[in-house]
């Protein structure tokens, strides 16, 4: 995806059974995979404010951020 522009996410969630890890109304009931789920919106969430950075290994780093004057 790297290669044609997306930009590729680290880490992933895997959840086996799916069926049985939420609920009727749609909330995860095992909280291991609700941190992972919970860590994996954050970093979504930082690299949308664009505090990722990410290369073409997949690796990332936090950005420096200044101010604008």
């Amino acid at each position: 995806c790297l290669h044609v522009g997306a930009m590729v996410l680290p880490g992933a969630v895997s959840i086996s059974k799916a069926y049985a890890a939420f609920d009727d109304q749609g909330a995860c009931v095992d909280p291991e995979i609700a941190a992972e789920l919970t860590h994996l919106a954050l970093v979504l969430v930082e690299a949308a404010r664009g505090h990722l950075l990410f290369d073409s290994n997949l690796e990332h780093s936090a950005q420096e951020h200044s101010p604008r004057d």
